[in-house]
């Protein structure tokens, strides 16, 4: 139960740790956020979902993963807003 738990919290920063430099040259190479930011938003509102209406101790672990994804867009988030605003 306790491994369990901790695999829940730790499978949120795991995902985002995976694939936050992923969106972010995912959206250099677009040259745009919205596919990547819809992308994202995407599986945060399906893991949170999933985590919401767990049936299973499992679906706690896949629910925070697939938030953990949506959730790593991020830096490319910040990294778009300092290419729209420039410098100085």
């Amino acid at each position: 139960k306790v491994v369990l738990s901790g695999l829940g919290f730790a499978a949120f920063p795991f995902s985002g740790l995976l694939l936050a430099t992923v969106f972010g040259r995912l959206t250099d190479r677009l040259g745009r956020i919205l596919p990547v930011l819809l992308f994202g938003i995407t599986f945060s509102v399906v893991g949170n979902t999933i985590y919401f209406f767990m049936a299973d101790k499992n679906f706690l672990v896949a629910g925070r993963f697939l938030s953990g994804i949506g959730n790593s867009i991020d830096g490319a988030v910040m990294g778009y807003a300092g290419l729209i605003k420039g410098p100085g």
